[in-house]
């Protein structure tokens, strides 16, 4: 791919999603197993709280268009209307018997000796703690024997009858007033890090000493780069040099699933059409050179960070024949021209 090309799909230089992606590298640091929950904010609608910032679920839900970045583990849905699919619901809670939105929850005295039912503050006479029924006017000494108390219900004023369950309904802020079982469901996802994210916290102070030395030597280069593959696949590579040709550094620091990421690079070299420079740790040399074509990954072994950060940038250089010097911006923009 010319470098042009890898220019033009580079979304870190359009910074339209700056400040998400700096949450988002924030919270790999922080605690990357943290999961993203939709929480529904009736001036905002549905958010994900990142940090201590919440953002648009939208905003969210784009960045799993970009391949290994946040991984499905559970949904939660919302109540919608139906009519206007807002997610805005409030409840009602109504009388049963005349359906009127007056009700009180009291808990409820019965006198056993007239049957009296009556709310408990019906049956305290003023300035004195006894029981009275408001109905024959008896006292009522001796609990479970001279009245009981059956629990929680809820009374009507304008009816005067008292129940123990409410009717309830729903209304949207639109007004449409819904059965409890009228409301669709509108789904969203729970997410937590995918695995281009997972590795950040340990790469990041090694890739800002790499950057820096690559600068040194007059390379422009992009950590964390978003690159849109010909086919509209987005990834994210570490680090990104333009050049020529351009090149885009991978890094296998851990043992564990080493296979899985080599497979992984292979798959983001193949769809961005550029080459890779994939970096190892000493001991994996040899089976991942196995596994990948040599002219378009070149693979690198160092047994420390230290190495990796002083030579990384000297191996770069190699690579890429021809350090742009100038501002990546204007390289951008008169490149296209060609």
């Amino acid at each position: 791919m010319a470098d042009s090309s890898i220019r033009e799909n580079v979304s870190d230089y359009e910074v339209q999603d700056s400040e998400l992606w700096a949450l988002m590298y924030g919270l790999a640091g922080e605690n990357p197993s943290q999961e993203l929950v939709p929480a529904y904010r009736s001036d905002f609608g549905v958010v994900y709280k990142i940090g201590e910032i919440e953002v648009p679920a939208d905003r969210v839900k784009a960045l799993t268009q970009n391949e290994g970045v946040l991984d499905v583990v559970g949904i939660i849905s919302f109540a919608m209307c139906p009519t206007c699919e807002s997610l805005n619901l409030t409840v009602l809670m109504k009388c049963p018997n005349c359906g009127k939105q007056t009700l009180s929850k009291s808990e409820m005295v019965i006198h056993y000796e007239c049957g009296h039912l009556a709310p408990l503050q019906e049956i305290i006479k003023p300035n004195e703690n006894i029981y009275t029924c408001p109905k024959c006017g008896k006292p009522m000494k001796r609990m479970g024997i001279d009245y009981g108390r059956p629990g929680l219900a809820f009374t009507c004023p304008e009816c005067k009858q008292a129940s123990q369950y409410p009717l309830i309904k729903l209304l949207c802020e639109r007004g449409h007033e819904l059965k409890v079982d009228e409301p669709e469901l509108r789904i969203y996802y729970v997410y937590r890090l995918g695995k281009a994210l997972q590795t950040v916290p340990r790469i990041v102070k090694l890739l800002n000493s790499i950057k820096a030395k690559l600068t040194e030597l007059g390379h422009n280069c992009v950590l964390l780069a978003k690159v849109t593959s010909p086919t509209g696949s987005v990834y994210i590579t570490p680090l990104l040099v333009f050049g020529v040709p351009p090149l885009i550094a991978d890094f296998i620091l851990e043992e564990t699933n080493w296979d899985v990421q080599v497979l992984g690079a292979i798959k983001k070299t193949a769809a961005l059409n550029v080459r890779s420079l994939l970096v190892v740790k000493r001991g994996l040399e040899q089976p991942v050179k196995d596994m990948v074509n040599p002219e378009r990954i070149k693979v690198v072994a160092f047994e420390t960070e230290d190495e990796i950060a002083d030579q990384v940038p000297v191996v770069i250089s190699k690579m890429v024949t021809s350090p742009m010097k100038t501002d990546p911006s204007e390289q951008r923009m008169s490149l296209s021209k060609d």
